[in-house]
Formats: structure tokens, C-alpha cells, sequence
């Protein structure tokens, strides 16, 4: 129910226990006071409609002065002190011809009906005196009336600001019923008014304002904030420009503040506790937004991501134990490099890169060998090869790829560790030596025992072209190495 159904409603009641003679009397009185009011209201009405006859009468009674002088003021004739009056009369009827339709569009009559009724009268003595071409005396006429005029006008300028300010102010102390009275006695004076426009829609969504506002409180007092905002959101909608809306508003979004801070802290160290760092991060980077300088949560902000990193650092050591039996070796120190990017001290992180980068050599050693097992008759190369077995023995969890080419070079060491004869024939004339391992003299034959592989056996005579032999042998062999051609 309205306020204005309430007061009618308790109106009737206290009528009806009035006795019915005082009632009758009651009722006559107030339809008699009525019938005063209406014949006052018309009484105005009737009023500003002939003051405004009046003045469009007499504005068109002066345009029309202009035409009803009979003076010759054409050619060298307008210099004449007459034409120069009647001249100086017409340039004061215009201006206050203007002046008048300026003041009547502000209502002039609701506010300075007297000095209006005053000027207006001026106006009247003006036209006759300058329809009976006393030019002169109806120019000063003009300008007595147009004086008032301006007057007025700026007396309806002061009066605007004055109904403004009292307007305003009567909204700040809520009273909306006579802001609401003063707004629209500015736009009487001021149709367009945007400052009393706005008064008056303020106005009028006052009482609506300010039930939105008692009911937010209400729910602030009880707890309920997200509510409470919904009718300070309402309210606001209604009058962003109220103090009262937004006093409650600033305050209710304190508290809105303050209590995210608080869930938000609470869930984050909710969240370390359960290892969730990622959630704990994200909670605690939104109470930062809401306070950037809170001790509490810029520590809970660094323990999140500690433990994002401690959960990448053991996500990566899964994968590099993954790579490890997968012998992806190149790929499982990689990962050990990216551990200690993220944390240079974690010992595992350095221990196994090392382990990884010897199991790489170790398997490029191994491969380099294996390329060319031939050479293993060199005994430098032999013994790097024997070395290189003796290395892997001390590595462990290598994988069964790395394992199958130890496996493969301990074949080729123990195929070339077993020596063979090798029957040599030659005329005890020719100098014969083993390139890179010695001299072996003048005979006829020679058995020696070798190991298998490449030989280049060698022969010298005075006089004769040196021979050169190249063999492989992995058996028993007779070569002859003999000069016989002379040089």
C-alpha cells in the first residue's frame, strides 16, 4: 500500500468515529475550502493568461509604431535631431520588446508580477508618446522599462541558483516532498533546466531510495552482504548522486573486501595443507589483488610456489627415471638439467646428471670402437678397448642396449687376443720388418705368432725396389716377402 493510500485509509477511519452532525459539518467545511481553492487557482490562471494577452498586444501594437509616424526621415533627412530620437526610440522598443518575451517565457508573473505589471505600464507610455512622435521622451521610457527588465532578468538567474541549492539540500537532509516543490519552481523559470531535470527525478525515486537502503543496512547488520549489495546496487541505480548510497555502498564494499580477504587467506592455506599448490596459488593471487601489500598472503604466495616447483621437480625426476630405463640417456640428462634450473642445489638432480653424461660418453666410446673393430690388432687400440671394458664394469642400471655392445667389444677384445702363426719365407738377402712393430732381420723362413688383423710387412735390399706386403689374417698364413727387382 502507498503512503498516500495509508493516510486516506487512516483518515477514514478517524471520520468514522466522528458523531454524524460534526461529520456533516466536517464535510461542508472542507467542500467549501475546496471551492476556495479553485476559484483562487482560477483566479491566477486568468491572470497570467491576460498579463500574457496583454504583452502580446502590446508587442504587437509597437511593431506596428514603427509604420504610424508620419516623419520624413528618408535621405539627408535622418540626420535631423528628430530622426536621430525617434531612431534612439526605436532601438529601446526593440531590446525591450525582447526582454519582455524572454520574462514572460520564464513566467515572470509567478515570480515579479509587480515590477513586470511596472515595466509593462512604462512600455504602454513609451508607445503613445512615440506614437504621438514625442521620440525623446518615449526612448527614456523604453529604457526605465528595459532596466527593470534586466532586473528581472537577473533576478530570475539568482533566484534559480538560490532554488537549486536549497533543492539539493533538501535532498542531502531527505526531504523529497519540498526538493521536489523546488525543482519544479526552477523549471517554472527555467523549462530546460538539466540541474532541476535531475532534481526532480532524484526527487522522486527518494522514498523508494532510501526503503533500499534501510533493508541493505538491515542485511549488512545480519551478515548478509551479498544481499546487502543487491539493494545498494538498486539504490544506486536509482541516485548514484545520493551521499547517503554511497557512504553505505563505500562501506559495504570494505567489508565485502575484508571478508574475501579473509575466505581467500583461509582456502589458501587450506589448499597447501592438501598439496594442492596450484588452487593455493590462484587463491592467494586474489587476495593480493584485493590488498598487493598483505604479509600473510605473500607468504602463503611463495609457499605455493615452492611446492609447484617441488611437485614439477619430482614430475621430472619420474620422467627422468622413465628415460633412464627407456635408455634415452640424452634425454633423461636434459630433464636432470631442467631440475636444477629450477633448483641448483637438489643433490639427486646433480648426482644423476653426471651419472647420465658418463653413460653417454661411455656409450660413444663404445660406438666409436665398434665402427671399426679391425683396429683392435693395434695394440694401443687394443688396450684402449680393454680399458674401456674395465670402465663399464663399474657402471650399473645401464640398460640392455649399452650392456649388448660391452658385450660385443668383449667378443672382438677375446677374438683378437688369441695369436697366430704366421710362417714368413724369404732369401736372407732382403731386410724384412713389420710396419710399426719392428724389424724382424735376414732369413730364409720365420714363424712368429700375431694376434689377427692387418699387417704391412716390408722388404729391403741394397739395389733393389722395397716390397711391400699388406695382409689380414685371422689363421695361420705363410707369406713370402722377397726383393728381386733391381733398381
Amino acid at each position: 500500500m502507498s503512503k498516500e493510500e495509508r493516510r486516506g485509509s487512516n483518515l477514514l477511519a478517524k471520520l468514522s468515529k466522528i458523531e454524524p452532525i460534526y461529520r456533516y459539518s466536517f464535510f461542508v467545511a472542507v467542500l467549501v475550502l475546496f471551492l476556495l481553492v479553485w476559484f483562487f487557482s482560477i483566479s491566477i490562471v486568468r491572470q497570467g493568461v491576460d498579463l500574457i494577452a496583454f504583452a502580446e498586444n502590446q508587442t504587437t501594437n509597437s511593431l506596428n509604431l514603427e509604420n504610424t509616424s508620419t516623419l520624413d526621415c528618408s535621405g539627408s533627412k535622418a540626420d535631423t535631431p528628430l530622426c536621430q530620437e525617434r531612431l534612439l526610440a526605436l532601438s529601446g522598443m526593440k531590446l525591450s520588446k525582447q526582454l519582455k518575451d524572454v520574462l514572460i517565457s520564464k513566467n515572470v508573473s509567478q515570480w515579479g508580477k509587480e515590477k513586470f505589471d511596472l515595466s509593462m505600464s512604462l512600455l504602454s507610455e513609451a508607445d503613445v508618446m512615440y506614437n504621438d512622435e514625442f521620440f525623446g521622451k518615449s526612448a527614456q521610457k523604453y529604457s526605465e522599462a528595459t532596466e527593470i527588465f534586466k532586473a528581472l532578468d537577473k533576478q530570475a538567474f539568482i533566484l534559480v541558483e538560490e532554488l537549486l541549492k536549497e533543492g539539493f539540500l533538501l535532498l542531502e537532509q531527505e526531504n523529497s516532498e519540498l526538493a521536489l516543490e523546488k525543482f519544479e519552481n526552477v523549471i517554472l523559470i527555467d523549462p530546460l533546466n538539466a540541474k532541476a531535470t535531475k532534481g526532480i527525478t532524484r526527487s522522486k525515486v527518494l522514498e523508494d531510495l532510501l526503503a533500499s537502503l534501510r533493508e541493505a543496512q538491515m542485511l549488512i547488520n545480519t551478515g548478509n552482504l551479498d544481499a546487502a549489495q543487491g539493494k545498494i546496487t538498486f539504490a544506486m541505480n536509482l541516485d548514484s548522486e545520493n551521499i547517503k548510497a554511497q557512504r553505505l555502498s563505500r562501506s559495504l564494499k570494505s567489508r565485502l573486501k575484508n571478508r574475501d580477504i579473509k575466505q581467500g587467506l583461509d582456502l589458501g592455506y587450506a589448499l597447501l595443507q592438501k598439496k594442492n599448490f596450484k588452487a593455493a596459488l590462484a587463491s592467494f593471487e586474489k587476495v593480493i589483488s584485493l590488498n598487493p601489500a598483505l604479509k600473510a598472503a605473500n607468504e602463503g604466495i611463495i609457499l605455493a610456489k615452492e611446492g609447484i616447483k617441488q611437485n614439477k621437480i619430482i614430475s621430472l625426476k619420474d620422467k627422468a627415471i622413465q628415460s633412464q630405463e627407456k635408455e634415452y640417456w640424452d634425454q633423461a640428462y636434459k630433464i636432470y638439467e631442467e631440475i636444477l634450473s629450477l633448483n641448483p642445489q637438489v643433490e639427486f638432480a646433480l648426482e644423476a646428471k653426471k651419472y647420465a653424461k658418463k653413460v653417454i660418453n661411455l656409450e660413444n666410446e663404445l660406438d666409436r670402437v665398434l665402427r671399426g673393430p679391425d683396429r683392435l690388432a693395434s695394440p694401443t687400440v687394443y688396450d684402449e678397448a680393454s680399458n674401456l671394458i674395465s670402465y663399464s664394469d663399474s657402471f650399473f642400471n645401464i640398460g640392455p642396449r649399452i650392456k649388448s655392445k660391452i658385450q660385443k667389444l668383449r667378443t672382438f677384445l677375446d677374438k683378437f687376443s688369441e695369436k697366430f702363426i704366421l710362417n714368413l719365407i724369404s732369401d736372407r738377402k732382403t731386410e724384412v720388418s713389420i710396419e710399426r712393430a719392428g724389424d724382424l732381420g735376414k732369413f730364409l723362413t720365420l714363424n712368429i705368432k700375431l694376434t689377427p688383423g692387418p699387417y704391412i710387412f716390408i722388404g729391403k735390399r741394397k739395389g733393389y725396389v722395397t716390397v711391400r706386403k699388406a695382409i689380414e689374417f685371422y689363421e695361420e698364413l705363410s707369406i713370402e716377402v722377397i726383393c728381386t727387382e733391381k733398381i
